[in-house]
């Protein structure tokens, strides 16, 4: 009896100790029937190719599978039976490039179906939003989420299940390596040897379809740890392009912007020539929304539908994001008028990234009175650029942003060139001001720009020497100073 008892705790250890592993991963790096099997050669991925467009692409050094998003027939099944039936405790990943795509599309990025067992899917709402399903359709029981997800970049998507945890969360969605969402998700799930697929569910009834590319999808029948997620995120990083040299101007009338209209008026997406939305007849509906060069720049516009707050976007990505890091300054040349503005600054110009994005403008930076200026902003890039986005709100008529130029700078110096000009029917007449006035050019601009996100108006220049002389535009001193009223000066506001 002893004997037994002994051997019966040895087999028990043994059970507990064995470790899950990974069901079956799908890399498509080749070209060809044999660039849809899995790695271990036991999984061979059948394509359906209704368009004729799906199959194995390759872009530089990266080789994906995509499809065209055009019919609703066109998906891979990966694999189905027992070995993809997971109840208990799964994980999903995938590397996955969706594209944009009008209102109310969605795609599967891996899954079967959200009412048996699992779904992780793509939809366009929201800017781009992962879902991934457990054991039903509920918003908030069954789902995790991330939005603003974006389109045109690759995402590195992990959906974990785990019925095994007691309390606290058991299913989680990462994206990019970071934790998006999770919640306690008391759901049973029952036995389900349905077929794995993405571009479809199981029952082959996604009547939309989003044009995306694949690059790796894995399936393991454990739930991956935050440290083994952020592991895997950072094993195949996204190739960035890195831009050298003392500055860099963002090309503005040659970029291809990204919008679209969500009003309750209507909801739609129409791109021109520079991919903006067009307005129609002689004046702009409520909400409509347009991009146009003029002849300074690039003209973003939004009517207005008072009294309801109307909201403009136009994104920019690039083909890969933008290493931008070396810049600490950004000079942008504008004209404004119309913008709402709000006791939490409300972002107009800027850079996206994995991240959340570092915000170049605000609408309270803004001088609102459509006239040129010329804002230089002190920044820390400490994320790629994934995209550049430029957000217009208004409870007016109409808001208007001219974007002359974006210019990010190593060093914070401004040219003379473009700045504001000075007419007078009198001449000027010489100033005698207290010596206690007289402070360095650069020492006035370096306290004006001594932290991130601090920003300067309209500065004139002089030898490469930055004069902060917030919106008065007169020339310093020779010898490189200029006269500035010490805030404690009582009659500063006098003269």
């Amino acid at each position: 009896m002893m004997i037994r008892a002994i051997f019966g705790m040895l087999s028990l250890v043994v059970v507990i100790g064995a470790r899950a592993d990974l069901v079956a991963r799908w890399t498509f790096d080749k070209e060809g029937g044999d660039g849809l099997r899995d790695t271990s050669g036991s999984f061979p991925a059948k394509i359906s190719n209704e368009s004729g467009q799906a199959g194995i692409r390759r872009a530089g050094e990266r080789t994906f599978f995509s499809l065209p998003g055009t019919h609703a027939g066109d998906c891979v099944t990966l694999g189905e039976g027992d070995t993809f039936n997971l109840p208990r405790q799964f994980t999903l990943e995938a590397w996955f490039r969706p594209h944009p795509a009008p209102e109310r599309s969605y795609t599967m990025i891996l899954g079967k179906r959200y009412n048996r067992q699992f779904q992780l899917s793509w939809a366009s709402s929201e800017g781009g939003t992962i879902e991934f399903y457990v054991g039903g359709g509920d918003l908030k029981r069954q789902r995790n989420w991330q939005s603003r997800a974006g389109t045109g970049r690759w995402l590195h998507i992990v959906a974990v299940y785990d019925s095994t945890v007691i309390d606290g969360p058991n299913q989680r969605l990462y994206v990019d390596g970071r934790l998006a969402h999770e919640n306690c998700n008391e759901v049973k799930l029952a036995a389900d040897a349905g077929a794995l697929r993405i571009g479809q569910n199981s029952d082959m009834n996604l009547k939309s379809g989003v044009s995306a590319d694949w690059d790796e999808v894995a399936v393991y029948d454990h739930p991956l740890s935050a440290e083994e997620v952020a592991a895997a995120y950072a094993e195949k990083p996204n190739p960035s392009t890195t831009i050298t040299g003392p500055s860099w101007t963002l090309p503005l009338p040659d970029l291809s912007w990204e919008t679209s209209v969500d009003t309750p008026a209507r909801k739609a997406t129409e791109r021109d020539a520079m991919s903006g939305i067009v307005r129609r007849g002689q004046s702009a509906v409520g909400g409509e929304k347009s991009l146009a060069s003029s002849a300074t720049g690039l003209l973003f516009q939004i009517a207005g539908n008072p009294p309801e707050r109307v909201v403009g976007e136009w994104r920019w990505k690039p083909e890969l994001p933008l290493d931008l890091s070396a810049f600490h300054y950004c000079l942008v040349r504008y004209r404004a008028k119309g913008l709402q503005r709000a006791i939490t600054p409300l972002p107009v110009l800027k850079l996206e990234g994995a991240g959340g994005g570092t915000t170049v403008l605000t609408s309270s930076h803004l001088i609102l009175d459509d006239r040129a200026h010329t804002c230089l902003v002190k920044l820390n890039l400490a994320e790629n650029v994934e995209a550049v986005l430029i957000d217009l709100r208004t409870q007016g008529s109409e808001a208007e942003l001219e974007l002359q130029e974006v210019r990010f700078l190593r060093r914070p110096e401004v040219s003379t060139v473009g700045a504001p000009k000075v007419s007078s029917t009198a001449p000027f007449a010489a100033v005698q001001l207290p010596v206690g006035w007289r402070r360095p050019l650069q020492e006035v601009f370096q306290k004006a720009l001594s932290g991130e996100g601090h920003a300067v108006h309209d500065p004139v220049g002089l030898g490469g020497l930055p004069a902060v002389l917030e919106g008065i535009p007169f020339s310093p001193a020779e010898d490189g100073t200029v006269w500035w009223p010490p805030e404690e000066d009582p009659n500063a506001e006098q003269v």
